[in-house]
C-alpha cells in the first residue's frame, strides 16, 4: 500500500511539474494562450496515455489531468470540467491511442485565461 501511495505521490508531482512548464506566460494575448493551451493538451493526453498505456478508461484520467491543468491556471473547476468535455468527451475509446485531431478540438473550444 505504501508502495503504491508513493507512486501516486510521484505522478501528482510529476504532473505539477508539467503544469507549470506549460502554462501560458503571464501577459500573453490570446493567440500564444491558445498555442500554450493546444500544446498542453497534447502533450498532457500523450502523458497520461503513456502512463496508462492506452488500457481500459484510460481517457477518464485523461479528463481529470486536463481539468486538474486548466484549474491551476485559474479556470473555475467548472468552466475547466464543461471545457474538457467539450473538447475531448466522447473522443476517446479504451485501449485505442488518440487521433491526431484531439488537440484541434481542444483549441477550438479551450476556455480563455
Amino acid at each position: 500500500m505504501v508502495a503504491s501511495l508513493l507512486e501516486w505521490r510521484d505522478w501528482l508531482e510529476e504532473l505539477a511539474e508539467r503544469f507549470e512548464g506549460l502554462a501560458p506566460p503571464t501577459g500573453a494575448n490570446a493567440e500564444d494562450r491558445s498555442w500554450h493551451l493546444e500544446r498542453a493538451a497534447t502533450r498532457l493526453v500523450r502523458v497520461v496515455m503513456d502512463r496508462t498505456g492506452a488500457e481500459c478508461g484510460w481517457y477518464g484520467l485523461c479528463h481529470t489531468v486536463l481539468a486538474w491543468f486548466l484549474s491551476s491556471k485559474g479556470v473555475e473547476a467548472h468552466d475547466a470540467k464543461d471545457a474538457v468535455d467539450t473538447a475531448i468527451g466522447g473522443r476517446f475509446k479504451s485501449w485505442t491511442a488518440p487521433s491526431r485531431t484531439s488537440s484541434t478540438r481542444w483549441e477550438r473550444t479551450s476556455p480563455q485565461m
